[in-house]
């Protein structure tokens, strides 16, 4: 399954000469705590593997401690596809309770 979310990428300058760029998992992080409003359920993330796609996610998203998305114990992170050539590692999607 691959998604295309229309993102160039432009491989930074310390890229070797003829070096491909490594294509990113997509993940499915989900909360299975309780979500309070204005917080994020849940959020897509393209990373490399599972334990950096749970730091993105818990960098990228200040309104919950960073164990919400980095500690098995309250969220999950799903292997869900491999992202569109060029994709770099980032959250792509959030669904926020109550936006």
């Amino acid at each position: 399954m691959n998604f295309n979310f229309g993102t160039e990428f432009t491989p930074a300058s310390s890229t070797l000469a003829g070096e491909t760029p490594m294509r990113m998992n997509l993940y499915l992080l989900t909360r299975t705590d309780d979500v309070d409003y204005d917080e994020a359920s849940a959020m897509v993330v393209a990373a490399v593997e599972l334990w950096p796609a749970r730091g993105i996610a818990a960098a990228s998203h200040a309104a919950e401690p960073d164990s919400v998305w980095t500690s098995p114990n309250h969220s999950t992170c799903d292997l869900i596809g491999t992202a569109a050539e060029g994709i770099a590692p980032r959250v792509l999607l959030v669904d926020v309770k109550g936006a």
